[in-house]
């Protein structure tokens, strides 16, 4: 019954595997066999059955193969559909945005909306300038039209599918073909029939832009749901194509108002040029006149002489000589007033002029007597760093004509490493300030880039170099650290004496001592061994002892490191009162560094932190492994181990902006800033230790809590940049660079 019911593709065979069944057993019911309890018409009947059932099982399969091939041909037939209707959207995406031509862009925005969505005529509507209630045809695509066609205007008020598209800012689509406003939209698109419609508005955020109009008036095909889609796909890409070549027309529209601008303005020069050599032509004409008039007063100056002295010698003609001599004053009076006028009046018109032309070339001269005259040196290079301008200080510093200095490249001054690193710094648009020796003179040397707003990035450069005369401050620099060697080795002895007493005292060799005189003395001893730190440091600053080699590296446990100089500075606590607190993690791994280093670093930090802090104060020393957030983490040059940060708070109240600024400058003021302990000197030696263990040592500060000096440094090692700083740092610690 369920076989009938539901007739399935091998129904059939499914039956008459059950009529076979049921037959054998009818058969068996019947006719038994001869061999009892074997019943040989129902087993023949269940083979026959079983193979009647694998054939329809087979057959039921093979069907429901056919019909699952042929739905898989169906959604590939509809996938490849779809991918050619995106590859003919991309295709026309590419070709409207492949030109800032706005006619082009348009022009392939109408042809490829039609080849998209099918359609036989298409074209693209814009608001007419002045006028938004009249719409311009800017582009129509039409076959069985010729050429681009003339652009047409309608008024909008009369297609109402357009005006209802713009108003609902959505894709409207007209099926009905005898409406006289549709015949007049198909008659402007060039054809004579009508048929489907669909508009397409355009709007960029809430600005129209304009719509597409598409239409069948030959297929009659209704367009589908996919084609309105890729229409309104089509018209996202094309709004902003359309605006990008509005732009670059407004743009090129601009750029040819500046040329004819600039050419009225060289024009106007020119014309300005000319008028000034004509007025110039006139200044020297009037001149000319002016000194025959000056010879003409010279010679009637003589000739009044003559007849004074005719007078004296004949009274008898001094009435007529008096008479004529009257006139002649009279005019040569006039004459000579009229000529100074005119004179007055050129000179003031020739000033007027040399003002206004003056005027013109002001900027290029007095850039020129800025370079020329500056007591710095100032070399301006080409953009292949070759020199081709220079003032004479650069010429006394260099000690090179600008003749020699000219066409010569700019690496070529000097052939210090440091030199030509800055060249290539400066090179790649980066500011850099080297100190080095040229010549007989040290020379401290600003290289920038002279920037072109208007030039690519990675163009390159001209170059502006200044060039300061240091010598003198250089060895003033280096005699004050001989002298204070000098009287670091003078303070050697007292303080070693001071020492040897105290051990002595300590050791009881000249009797028993209490414990408050052992406490004073262990005291007096432990600051005794803090001046004789002092002194190595200011002897190691001063760099006239011997040469300090870099540090000699091996396995450091930090934690017993901290603790042991932390219990080292046990008397400068005790003398201020103040409390410890010490935050050490179990996890804290060795590092690789030079443990006398190390130590130096954390004594003086310890130090600063005791002194600058308030009596009765705390101070706190951290430590922790690969901390979350470090200030300048790209700076640093780690092997991919990790790294160890090392805190050192006090509470001193905290620094000011001024004093942060200047907290490792060994040349500030001796007068240390009001929450600071140690002086610029020790400060920035600890600078320098710790960068060249390849870290970085920063200060923090808060008003009115207290100080935290940082540093970081990498478990194993550094790797190659942490190499070249170091070498740089001790570089700069032996010629005292910090003076620059």
């Amino acid at each position: 019954l369920v076989i009938l019911r539901d007739r399935a593709v091998a129904w059939g065979t499914f039956l008459a595997a059950m009529i076979v069944l049921f037959a054998g057993t009818l058969l068996q019911l019947l006719v038994p066999a001869d061999v009892p309890h074997l019943p040989l018409w129902q087993r023949a009947a269940n083979l026959i059955a079983y193979l009647l059932v694998a054939v329809g099982i087979y057959q039921d399969t093979v069907a429901g193969l056919r019909v699952h091939s042929r739905e898989m041909r169906d959604i590939s037939q509809a996938s490849l559909d779809q991918i050619k209707s995106l590859v003919r959207l991309l295709d026309a995406s590419q070709r409207v945005s492949g030109s800032l031509d706005l006619d082009t862009v348009l022009d392939r925005a109408a042809q490829g909306i039609a080849r998209l969505i099918h359609a036989d005529q298409c074209a693209i509507v814009f608001p007419d300038e002045g006028d938004a209630g009249t719409m311009r045809m800017a582009a129509i695509y039409n076959p069985a039209r010729q050429g681009r066609g003339e652009s047409v205007t309608f008024p909008l008020e009369y297609q109402l599918s357009v005006q209802q598209a713009i108003r609902r800012k959505t894709p409207v689509v007209v099926e009905a073909s005898d409406n006289v406003q549709l015949k007049v939209l198909f008659a402007l698109l060039g054809s004579g029939e009508t048929g489907p419609l669909l508009v397409q508005p355009l709007f960029l955020g809430t600005e129209l832009v304009g719509a597409i109009i598409a239409g069948n008036s030959i297929s009659q095909r209704s367009f589908s749901p996919d084609e309105i889609k890729l229409c309104q796909s089509m018209a996202s890409h094309m709004v902003h194509a359309i605006r990008n070549a509005q732009l670059h027309q407004a743009t090129l529209d601009e750029i040819a108002s500046l040329k004819r601008a600039q050419s009225e303005t060289r024009k106007g020069m020119t014309e300005a040029a000319e008028q000034h050599q004509q007025w110039t032509e006139q200044l020297e004409d009037m001149r000319a006149r002016n000194q025959k008039l000056a010879s003409r007063e010279e010679a009637a100056r003589e000739a009044r002489n003559a007849l004074e002295i005719q007078l004296a010698t004949s009274r008898a003609e001094f009435e007529t000589l008096a008479e004529r001599l009257i006139v002649l004053e009279t005019d040569l009076a006039q004459a000579h007033a009229k000529a100074e006028a005119q004179t007055l009046w050129y000179e003031d018109e020739a000033e007027r002029l040399r003002s206004e032309w003056g005027e013109t070339v002001l900027n290029v001269e007095s850039s020129q007597n800025v370079l020329h005259g500056m007591t710095a040196g100032v070399l301006v290079t080409d953009l292949h760093a070759v020199i081709h301008d220079a003032n004479f200080a650069a010429e006394i510093l260099l000690d090179r004509g600008l003749d020699e200095l000219q066409s010569l490249a700019l690496p070529d001054l000097s052939a210090d490493d440091r030199w030509q690193q800055a060249v290539l710094t400066a090179s790649g648009g980066e500011a850099v300030r080297v100190t080095i020796q040229m010549g007989t003179n040290t020379l401290m040397c600003d290289l920038a880039p002279l920037l072109d707003p208007d030039a690519p990035q990675d163009e390159e450069h001209r170059l502006i170099v200044i060039l300061q005369d240091v010598s003198a401050e250089v060895e003033e620099q280096r005699s004050q650290l001989e002298t204070m060697a000098t009287l670091a080795h003078e303070l050697r002895t007292p303080i070693t004496t001071i020492v040897s007493y105290a051990d002595m005292l300590l050791a009881e060799t000249a009797g028993a001592l209490g414990s408050a005189q052992r406490k004073y003395l262990t005291r007096i001893k432990a600051g005794a061994e803090r001046m004789a730190t002092m002194t190595d440091d200011l002897v190691r600053e001063a760099g006239v002892e011997e040469q300090w080699n870099g540090p000699q590296r091996q396995s450091v446990d930090v934690s017993s490191l901290i603790e042991d100089t932390v219990a080292g500075s046990h008397c400068q606590l005790e003398d201020r009162d103040l409390s410890l607190e010490l935050e050490l993690p179990d996890d804290l791994p060795p590092i690789l560094a030079d443990p006398d280093h190390l130590r130096h670093v954390l004594v003086q930090l310890l130090s600063n932190a005791c002194l600058a802090s308030t009596v009765g104060g705390q101070v706190l020393v951290q430590a922790a492994p690969s901390p979350s957030a470090l200030p300048n983490p790209e700076g640093l040059s780690l092997n991919g181990d990790g790294y160890v940060v090392v805190s050192v708070s006090d509470s001193g109240g905290g620094l000011s902006e001024e004093a942060i600024s200047r907290v490792f400058d060994r040349a500030r003021p001796s007068r240390t800033p009001e929450g600071l302990g140690e002086s610029g000197a020790g400060l920035s030696l600890v600078r320098t230790l710790v960068e060249a263990h390849g870290g970085r040592l920063w200060v923090e500060s808060e008003s009115g809590v207290g100080t935290t000096f940082s540093f970081v440094l990498p478990v194993n090692g550094v790797g190659q940049r942490a190499e070249q700083e170091e070498t740089q740092a001790l570089a700069e610690l032996e010629q005292s660079e910090e003076l620059a």
